[in-house]
């Protein structure tokens, strides 16, 4: 299995898929994070042919890596913040690496990939920017 998972077939945008990988593209198996997204990076880059189209997507749009929500909600299998205010801080913190040169609040949709054991879910967060309380 080794070999497998070294042997990259695909690397796009920074994203590399393996042997492995392209295993869990078969009926009845479980997609990972490196497939997620891959599809998820290829929706952002090259879904949309027409560059207006491609550019209102992103205007729209911001799309985070699987490994978002893992990281914001769980560490090392303990919850990762609670709701005080040190904590919300030091997410605040964290969350700004992720969002890096992205105006969130300004986005229409942030979508996230949320995994849960073995299934895939997203979850579809509409007008952030209309929750900001001054």
């Amino acid at each position: 299995a080794q070999n497998f998972n070294q042997h990259v077939v695909l690397r796009y945008a920074g994203i590399e898929i393996t042997k492995l990988d392209t295993l869990r593209l078969w009926p009845e198996t479980y997609l990972n994070d490196s497939l997620v997204n891959f599809y998820l990076r290829y929706l952002q880059r090259d879904f949309f042919k027409n560059d207006t189209k491609r550019q209102q997507f992103t205007d729209s749009f911001h799309i985070f890596s699987t490994y978002f929500y893992s990281r914001m909600v769980l560490d090392n299998g303990v919850v990762a913040y609670k709701n005080v205010k040190k904590d919300r801080k030091d997410m605040w913190n964290e969350m700004k690496g992720w969002t890096k040169g992205v105006s969130i609040f300004k986005k229409r949709f942030l979508l996230i990939p949320v995994n849960y054991g073995l299934h895939w879910t997203f979850v579809l967060v509409c007008n952030p920017g209309d929750v900001i309380i001054n």
